[in-house]
């Protein structure tokens, strides 16, 4: 729009100064052609008005067809971006942000056996692990003798939590030990990592990969973006040909978001996934016992990026099924499994 607006003041500036040139030799005609007809000066002033007023309206007809144009086009893609738009919010509202879905490729819709949750959802057998945690008063970012600042101390890792919910030399974390809610420090303690959805998502429909999930702003490496959620169960013995959403998380146990999740079950698998996996310890370990999986930006992810993360396959074909990846990055293995 600004270089509309600019083309046309260049273009009023150009006409302006061309009938400032162009005004006295249309002056002299009008003279000339008055003495020529031997017409009084009158009717010549009331024929070049006539003109004008026809110009006028011409370029008034002119203004109107383009602006009736403009409103037909505002429309369509108005009608356009309601047709796209599935859901206003997925979550809705559960999270901090909206999450909306997006399709413009087609009608479907997600499925809707599919219910959004912000907390796992843990199935019997298997039990909520709750252990002892510190007993710091505030921000126990500043208490170097926290209980749970010392689990990094005796797992031989340096505390990485210096900013809000960033992490610091995150490729090389593999597992933080969070403040939980047995702890009696402040909500906004700086080790309490994961906590919802802060940047703005979008679930989306792709021609070959099915739904995804991109950002609709521009994520800082280093911060936490979204938890694996979803149904903790006992290991069960699925078939070969089965596509399944688990992620183990314990030497028995597995999470499913297919049925119950958040939108972590959209994320699809890159070869050079731009998300990176972190294990959030247990507050105490023992039989049964599971983290939970977080992700963290392992770069700067800019505005309109999928976000992606990788499955852990290794290149490898199995009798009877193989499923091409179809993440398209410069590292792709071109085999998902």
């Amino acid at each position: 729009k600004s270089n509309k607006r600019r083309g046309r003041k260049r273009s009023n500036d150009d006409s302006s100064s061309s009938c400032s040139n162009t005004a006295p030799a249309s002056k002299k005609t009008a003279a000339n052609v008055s003495e020529l007809l031997d017409l009084p000066g009158e009717a010549v002033s009331a024929a070049a008005r006539a003109t004008k007023g026809v110009e006028a309206a011409a370029g008034a007809a002119v203004k109107e067809k383009g602006e009736m144009k403009e409103r037909g086009e505002m429309k369509v893609k108005e009608e356009e971006s309601t047709h796209c738009l599935i859901m206003e919010d997925i979550a809705n509202g559960l999270e901090p942000v909206s999450v909306r879905v997006w399709n413009e490729l087609s009608d479907e819709k997600i499925p809707s056996d599919f219910s959004y949750i912000v907390e796992n959802r843990i199935k019997p057998p298997l039990k909520r692990l709750r252990g002892v945690g510190c007993s710091c008063e505030g921000d126990c970012g500043t208490n170097p003798s926290c209980e749970c600042r010392m689990r990094y101390i005796h797992a031989k890792k340096s505390f990485p939590c210096k900013k809000p919910r960033i992490l610091e030399n995150i490729s090389e974390v593999s597992n933080i030990f969070e403040c939980h809610e047995g702890c009696s420090c402040s909500e906004r303690c700086i080790n309490r990592v994961t906590r919802g959805l802060h940047y703005k998502l979008e679930v989306y429909k792709t021609k070959f990969k099915g739904w995804a999930l991109r950002t609709l702003e521009d994520i800082k490496q280093g911060s936490f973006v979204m938890e694996y959620i979803g149904e903790v169960l006992e290991n069960r013995v699925i078939d070969e040909n089965e596509f399944t959403y688990l992620f183990k998380i314990g030497e028995h146990v597995e999470i499913d978001p297919k049925h119950l999740g958040n939108v972590a079950r959209f994320l699809n698998h890159s070869c050079t996934p731009n998300l990176h996996g972190v294990q959030s310890m247990p507050p105490s370990a023992g039989e049964n016992s599971y983290h939970r999986v977080v992700f963290f930006a392992n770069q700067k992810i800019m505005r309109g990026q999928e976000l992606t993360f990788s499955y852990g396959y290794e290149k490898q074909r199995h009798p009877g099924n193989c499923l091409p990846c179809r993440c398209y990055s410069p590292g792709c293995k071109l085999i998902l499994i």
